[in-house]
């Protein structure tokens, strides 16, 4: 599947940054936009699971992760970056700003191949 480029890129950060929030230590919320039997096989490290399918459904899910914290940046990955992109828009669209609402480039896909090469890929 070709990389998709829904949003613009300012509401796209690079695995590269997201590795940088996580070395920070930067309270934020990350939310994984696979199905659930990709999110068993491998996801990162408090990621909140979610499906593109499910989220128009679960929006309180994410609201309460988000709780007493709404600066808290939210970052949504998928496989490829591909899903993740139109799950910025019904967050944004549904009033779920946060800090920021971004989606991370590449996904876990790129997560793979530039940060973490241990990684599961699947």
């Amino acid at each position: 599947t070709p990389d998709l480029f829904l949003i613009p890129y300012n509401e796209r950060i690079t695995c590269q940054s997201h590795e940088e929030v996580l070395k920070g230590r930067v309270l934020h919320l990350l939310l994984d936009v696979r199905e659930k039997v990709q999110f068993d096989i491998c996801s990162l490290p408090s990621s909140l699971n979610i499906p593109l399918k499910a989220l128009p459904n679960e929006l309180e899910k994410v609201k309460a992760s988000l709780e007493g914290q709404a600066d808290r940046p939210l970052y949504i990955m998928c496989r490829r970056g591909n899903d993740s992109q139109p799950a910025v828009r019904i967050l944004q669209e549904n009033g779920i700003t946060a800090g920021e609402v971004k989606d991370i480039v590449g996904g876990l896909e790129r997560w793979s191949n530039t940060i973490d090469p241990d990684f599961p890929k699947y």
